[in-house]
């Protein structure tokens, strides 16, 4: 994370007591080092909603905000996932899983979600999180099969 990621998404998070909040994560990622470079963040859209358990990243706006950046860039810089907290620990819940594992199985690119919580942050592997549903059902289809 740049040095100011992480104040912004604390000074949100503040913004909103007492519900979780969101936004992207924007930077590049390098293949070769197998690592994300999150540079900025932006903020949740307008339709974005937010509970005390749940926070639901609203779309309004936000592909031509996206579409801005990576052309001013050449390409350099995308949407590389979402941020959201947690009032709790930053322990992903099922939906959190269940939502990393969904864009992973859409976007090519590897992408994270991040999960700020009392004192910590977490991040979930798009990737991983697909790879693993797959195993999973790979798994079941062969105890089906059998």
């Amino acid at each position: 994370l740049a040095p100011d990621v992480l104040p912004a998404i604390d000074a949100d998070i503040a913004q909103y007591p007492g519900v979780e909040t969101g936004g992207v994560l924007i930077g590049w990622t390098s293949i070769i080092s197998r690592r994300m470079y999150v540079l900025a963040t932006l903020p949740a859209p307008p339709d974005s909603k937010r509970s005390a358990s749940l926070f639901e990243l609203g779309v309004e706006g936000l592909t031509p905000v996206l579409t801005e950046i990576a052309a001013q860039t050449g390409g350099a810089l995308l949407c590389l996932g979402t941020w959201h907290s947690h009032l709790g620990m930053a322990t992903p819940s099922g939906v959190d899983w269940a939502s990393a594992a969904a864009l992973g199985l859409q976007e090519t690119l590897p992408m994270t979600l991040l999960i700020r919580g009392h004192g910590e942050m977490r991040a979930i592997s798009t990737l991983a999180a697909a790879n693993a549903v797959a195993a999973a059902s790979e798994a079941q289809l062969r105890k089906v099969g059998n």
